[in-house]
């Protein structure tokens, strides 16, 4: 049923529903992009295109959007705000 409902949504509803899905997952994808660069410090554009992949590949309907710049710039903020959140917590488990 879960699957009936959402392939009737549309494109736009189909979306809205990854960004939101997104924002709830952003943490653990940047905290293992992290992970999986911890020994090279300059690797910043690294993690953000394998954070990004891997937000396409989750969420195909993405690649639908006619805006694309403005979406990756979304994607952009939530990772900044991910890795705000990290930092803090790394930080206070010190």
């Amino acid at each position: 049923k879960k699957v009936k409902d959402y392939l009737a949504k549309s494109d736009d509803e189909k979306i809205a529903i990854a960004k939101m899905q997104i924002r709830e997952t952003i943490l653990r994808l940047v905290t293992e992009a992290e992970m999986d660069y911890e020994e090279w410090n300059v690797a910043g554009s690294i993690k953000r295109a394998q954070v990004i992949n891997q937000i396409y590949e989750t969420y195909p309907i993405l690649s639908k959007i006619v805006d694309q710049p403005k979406l990756v710039e979304w994607i952009d903020e939530q990772i900044d705000e991910a890795l705000d959140t990290l930092r803090y917590i790394i930080k206070e488990n010190q």
